[in-house]
């Protein structure tokens, strides 16, 4: 009976232990890139496998609004089809304001759990939209909300920056820090900037990966006590 109980427990910790090591939380990295929400959508959190992220807008005057989805083609909102960057990727995007481009606004991005990498593409920030030669996209990614910066990369505008619009891919992966929080600011006020694509890995729970490792511990000591 003893025998049988051992038996039972080893075979829930395993049971335990490999449906963990497989929950989508765990693996790889997870993009959003907005398609399939129409044009002039109001974003505040977006839920995903293992995670939820909150967008937000920070204004020059302090104020902090929703973040809005737009689409190629829409003038009002976004870029008209001939403005767009060559190459987009993608036909909607995330942007600053709903009425249009009009007031300089920088992105922010907090996660319900912490994620160890973080990348995005920014649109259309370029020399002939308000911005000089030298002027930059910094993203910054924090291990608490907006508080305490853990990594920094940014985008430096050159001369040639082509007229037609521009795609910048920025990155950051910090390995085994937890990013919580992430900015994009601009030094120069430029309007009508979006972005898209956000990539992050999600950092696996402590006890996920405790029990885990426990249950690929206890699959080797039953298989060991069965050679016996």
């Amino acid at each position: 009976m003893k025998r049988r109980m051992r038996g039972l427990m080893v075979g829930g910790f395993v049971l335990v232990g490999m449906v963990l090591a497989a929950s989508p939380a765990q693996a790889g990295m997870t993009t959003i890139d907005f398609e399939g929400l129409g044009d002039v959508t109001p974003i505040t959190s977006i839920a995903v496998p293992g995670n939820v992220v909150t967008f937000s807008i920070v204004h020059p005057t302090g104020a902090i609004t929703q973040a809005y989805t737009a689409q190629v083609g829409g003038p009002v909102t976004a870029f008209v089809p001939n403005d767009a960057p060559a190459g987009m990727q993608s036909g909607t995007f995330l942007t600053d304001e709903a009425a249009g481009p009009v007031l300089k606004g920088e992105y922010r991005m907090e996660f319900a759990r912490p994620v160890s990498s973080l990348s995005l593409d920014l649109y259309d920030y370029r020399v002939d939209g308000g911005p000089s030669s030298g002027d930059q996209a910094i993203l910054t990614v924090y291990s608490d909300l907006f508080g305490t910066a853990i990594g920094t990369t940014v985008f430096t505008i050159p001369a040639s920056n082509p007229v037609d619009g521009n795609i910048e891919h920025l990155s950051i992966a910090l390995g085994s820090f937890d990013i919580m929080s992430a900015d994009l600011t601009f030094t120069g006020a430029d309007v009508g900037t979006g972005i898209d694509n956000v990539s992050f890995a999600t950092v696996p729970a402590p006890g996920a990966l405790v029990l885990g490792s426990l249950g690929m511990g206890m699959v080797g000591w039953f298989r060991r006590r069965k050679s016996l």
